[in-house]
This record gives structure tokens, sequence and C-alpha cells, in this order.
């Protein structure tokens, strides 16, 4: 049977699972545009371009993403962006299929078993950096979150490299 991710709105995710993320994420930069946090505002707008995350919901682009879904100019949130990235040390452009996959697979498990923690990813070069920021308490959550993670990523790759079968 082919998996539904191969075909989704963006490779190796589970539709609802990219949604799920993306109403997140858009939460987060209007909550941090209302409270006019320019930070975490240019974070969210950082990550929305590595991941190109308005696919998601089929926004054409990171212009209308910016400005009709945030509220934002969209050359003031290029802007926040670029200076989040320079900060981070990341370059902004869209990351590969599969950091983007393992990203929103990651963040899935996250928000569904500890909602507090953390991912981020990063590409320098050939490699690919992961990072986990997790809490102390209750261990048990902390231990099912990162367990969570590893299933997500499970078959990650035989995801993005299966082929559609002829109908």
């Amino acid at each position: 049977m082919l998996d539904s991710r191969v075909a989704g709105l963006i490779a190796g995710v589970a539709n609802h699972e990219a949604r799920r993320i993306y109403d997140a994420r858009v939460e987060r930069a209007r909550r941090a545009l209302t409270e006019d946090d320019s930070a975490e505002l240019g974070r969210q707008l950082c990550d929305a371009i590595l991941l190109e995350l308005w696919r998601a919901r089929s926004i054409t682009g990171f212009e209308a993403f910016a400005q009709d879904v945030i509220g934002l100019d969209a050359q003031r949130a290029r802007s926040l962006a670029e200076g989040a990235a320079a900060e981070q040390g990341t370059v902004l452009d869209r990351l590969p299929d599969v950091a983007v996959a393992l990203y929103l697979r990651s963040e899935v498990a996250l928000i569904e078993r500890c909602p507090d923690a953390k991912v981020s990813i990063r590409v320098e070069g050939d490699r690919l950096q992961m990072a986990l920021s997790l809490p102390l308490a209750p261990p048990a959550r902390v231990a099912e979150a990162v367990t969570a993670i590893g299933r997500s990523a499970s078959g990650l790759l035989r995801v993005l490299l299966e082929k559609p079968r002829p109908k």
C-alpha cells in the first residue's frame, strides 16, 4: 500500500500533521505580532521559509503567507526572517525534503506528548543537525516524547524515496 505521506502537500508528512503544525505556528506568529515580539515573530517567519510551511494550507508563497495569513507587510516579514536567520547562523533557503519531513514529524510528536519541548533543525554543508530542548520533568513524559520522535522518523527515507504507483 502506498504511504499517503508521499503524495502529501509536504513530502514525507501526512497532510493532517502538516496542517496541525501550520496552525500552531500561525498562532505563535500572530501572537508575537500582537505582542510586538519582533524576535519571536522573526523566528516563526524564518522557520516558515525554511519549511515552506505555507504549503500545508496550499498558500501560494511567502508573500501571501505573510500578508494574508499573518497580517504583516511582506517586505517587513522578509526582513524579520532574514534577521532571525542571521542570528541563528542559518541560510534562509528551504531545507531539503528529508529535513523538512523530519522537522515536522518531530514537532508533531512533541506537540502530542510534550508541548513544552522544542525541536530545531539546521543544515550545515552536508550535515543535518537536530537539537531537542526538553524539560527535565516529568521524566516519563520526556522519554515518551523522544520515543515518539524516533517512531515518527522511522521509515522516513522509504516514504521520501517511494514512487507513487500507477493507477
